[in-house]
C-alpha cells in the first residue's frame, strides 16, 4: 500500500475554489458531517472514476494515453456523464494523484493529472509530472520498458511503477451504498454489491464448490457472523430453487428476507467483501441498521477483507474517532461544501457528549478506556476481545501529546463527571529499562493519580513493543521480527506501520500478552 494524495476539482459539489483533497493512507479513513454535505460525493468518486483508473493501471495503456493528447475513456459506471461535474460553475474537471518515491529513489511520476471537458464524451488529458513537479508530456515516451514500468523520454527515463499500481489498487476497489435494508430481494447487483439471485448463485458457488479454499472461507465468515450475533448455531444455504438464502438461526429457520436488517445486511456485505477481497472497501453509513456495539466490530471485520484501506461516510462521531486513523469533516458554508482534516476536540466533556457515551451505556459499554493514540485503540479492542470484553469497555483514543501529559486536571474530572468507571494505558517511551517514562507521560500519570483513575505507564517504551514474534511472523512473513521491549520500529528493517498494529494483536493470544504488565493490568481492571 502507498499514500497517496487526491484532489478534485469541479467534481459535484467540489468546485476550484473549494476542491476535494483527501490524504489517503491504509488502515481507517473516515467522512463525518451532517447531510447534504458532500460526504457520500466523495466516497462515490472512486467508483464514478473506476473506468479511469482501470484504464491507466496498465503499462501500455498509461503509455498510450500520455502520447495521445485527447484520449477517450468511456463513461464507465456513469449513466449520465455530465452529473459529475459541478453546478458552480461550467469549467472543466481536473482530478491529480500524487504519489510518494519508489524505493530505489530513481526518477519517477511524481503526480498524474486528467482534465475532462464538459459535453466532451468523457474524453480527457492525461499528464504526469516528475519529482521535482515538470511536466514530462512534452518529451513524449519513446520507448517503454512493458514488464518493468520504466517509461523511457527523450530526456531520461522515469519509474511509473507507483502511478499504474496505484491505479490498479483504486481500479480494484469495492463500493457498497447507503439504504442496504432493501437489498435482500430482487437481482443483479446493487452498485458494487450482488444481491438477490446473483447473490444466492454466488454462495452456492464458493460454499458447495470444488475449491476447498473457497469453502473454507464461507464457513469461516458464516463462523465471524454467528460469533458477532452471540448465536449458538448458524448456517447458510441457498434454498431449493436458488431464488434465496435460508438462514438457520438457533436451529430455527429462516428466509433472508424474513430477518432484521442488521443481519441481512451483515450476510449480504460481508460475503460479498470476503468472496472479492478488494483493495480498497468503499462503504457508506457503516452504522446503518446497526446496534452500536456491532458497528466498530463490523468496520472491523469488513477491514480484514479488504487490503489496502477502508474509507468510510458516517454520521457517527464517535465510530470514526475510535476506529479511523484519518478523519476528515464535511460540512456546507453558505452553499459550498468544505472539507478539512478533523481536529480533537480541547475538552473530554465535548468528546463524550459527541460520542453519546450514555447511549453506549445503555446497549452494554460500562467501562472507558483511555489509550495514546488513534492506531492504539484498535490494538487495545483487539486485547479486550482476547477477554471477551471488547463489547463492555469502550476505547477512546487521548490524542498523543494533545491529552496524554500532566496539565488535564480539569479534562478528566470533567470525563468523570459523565462515567467513574475510567482507566488509562499509555506508553511510557522510555529508552532503557533503567530510564523512567517521559516527563509528559509522569505528568499524566500524575493527573490520573490526582482523580483517582487506575493508570498504567507500560514498562515497555510503547504498545508495539508487546506485540509477538508469533503473531509477527504470521501476518508479515518470517522476515520479519518483533520489536525488543525498548527498540522502535525504526531499530527494525523491515518494518510495518504502526496503523498495522492491529492486525499483529489480532493475531495473538492471551497467553503472549497475560504475563505483561498490560495482561495484569487489564485482568485487574476488568475483574
Amino acid at each position: 500500500m502507498q499514500a497517496f494524495r487526491l484532489t478534485a476539482k469541479n467534481f459535484r459539489c467540489f468546485p476550484d475554489e473549494r476542491p476535494l483533497v483527501l490524504d489517503i493512507d491504509r488502515g481507517f479513513t473516515a467522512f463525518i458531517g451532517p447531510n447534504n454535505a458532500g460526504k457520500s460525493s466523495a466516497l462515490r468518486l472512486f467508483y464514478e472514476l473506476r473506468h479511469v483508473w482501470a484504464h491507466l493501471a496498465d503499462d501500455g495503456s498509461l503509455a498510450n494515453v500520455l502520447g495521445a493528447g485527447l484520449h477517450g475513456f468511456g463513461s464507465g459506471n456513469l449513466q449520465d456523464q455530465e452529473e459529475v461535474f459541478t453546478n458552480w460553475n461550467d469549467r472543466d474537471l481536473d482530478l491529480s494523484l500524487e504519489v510518494g518515491p519508489p524505493l530505489a529513489g530513481t526518477p519517477y511520476f511524481k503526480r498524474i493529472s486528467l482534465t475532462f471537458s464538459r459535453n466532451g464524451g468523457w474524453n480527457g488529458i492525461c499528464k504526469v509530472f516528475d519529482g521535482k513537479n515538470r511536466h514530462l508530456n512534452e518529451a513524449r515516451p519513446t520507448k517503454i520498458k512493458q514488464n518493468e514500468g520504466i517509461y523511457k523520454f527523450e530526456g531520461g527515463s522515469y519509474d511509473g511503477r507507483r502511478i499504474s499500481g496505484l491505479m490498479r489498487s483504486l481500479a480494484s476497489g469495492l463500493y457498497v451504498g447507503a439504504f442496504r435494508n432493501a437489498i435482500n430481494q430482487g437481482a443483479g447487483d446493487y452498485y458494487d454489491l450482488r444481491v438477490g439471485t446473483g447473490l444466492v448463485a454466488l454462495w452456492n458457488q464458493w460454499k458447495a464448490g470444488a475449491s476447498r479454499i473457497t469453502r473454507d472461507k464461507v464457513e469461516s465468515l458464516t463462523e465471524t457472523i454467528r460469533e458477532m450475533f452471540g448465536y449458538r448455531s448458524l448456517e447458510i444455504n441457498a434454498n431449493a430453487n436458488d431464488q434465496s438464502l435460508i438462514v438457520v438461526v438457533n436451529r430455527r429457520s429462516y428466509m433472508l428476507n424474513e430477518l432484521g436488517s442488521g443481519l441481512a445486511q451483515f450476510i449480504i456485505v460481508l460475503a460479498n467483501v470476503a468472496i472479492r477481497s478488494p483493495t480498497f472497501l468503499f462503504i457508506d453509513e457503516p452504522e446503518l441498521n446497526l446496534h452500536p456495539a456491532l458497528q466498530q466490530r463490523f468496520l472491523r471485520q469488513l477491514s480484514a477483507y479488504a487490503t489496502e484501506g477502508v474509507l468510510f461516510a458516517t454520521h457517527s462521531l464517535g465510530l470514526a474517532r475510535v476506529t479511523s486513523s484519518s478523519i476528515y469533516s464535511f460540512r456546507k458554508e453558505a452553499d459550498r461544501t468544505e472539507v478539512h482534516r478533523f481536529e480533537g476536540t480541547p475538552h473530554f466533556s465535548e468528546l463524550m457528549g459527541e460520542l453519546s457515551f450514555a447511549s453506549h451505556r445503555e446497549i452494554g459499554y460500562d467501562k472507558v478506556l483511555l489509550v495514546e493514540g488513534i492506531t492504539d485503540a484498535p490494538v487495545f479492542r483487539e486485547f479486550l476481545r482476547m477477554r471477551n470484553a471488547d463489547h463492555k469497555v469502550m476505547v477512546l483514543p487521548l490524542g498523543g501529546d494533545q491529552l496524554a501529559r500532566g496539565d488535564v486536571d480539569r479534562e478528566l474530572e470533567e470525563l468523570k463527571r459523565l462515567t467513574t468507571n475510567l482507566f488509562a494505558i499509555v506508553d511510557s517511551e522510555r529508552p532503557d529499562a533503567d530510564a523512567p517514562a517521559s516527563s509528559r507521560r509522569l505528568g499524566f500519570g500524575a493527573a490520573c493519580k490526582r482523580a483517582s483513575i487506575p493508570v498504567l505507564l507500560t514498562e515497555k517504551r510503547a504498545t508495539e513493543n508487546y506485540l509477538s514474534e508469533r503473531a509477527i511472523k504470521k501476518v508479515f512473513g518470517a522476515s520479519q521480527r518483533a520489536l525488543g521491549p525498548f527498540e522502535s520500529r525504526d531499530d527494525v528493517k523491515p518494518s510495518w506501520r504502526k496503523d498495522e498494529n492491529w492486525r499483529i494483536a489480532a493475531a495473538m493470544t492471551w497467553e503472549e500478552l497475560a504475563q505483561t504488565d498490560i495482561g495484569r493490568f487489564l485482568v485487574q481492571e476488568l475483574g
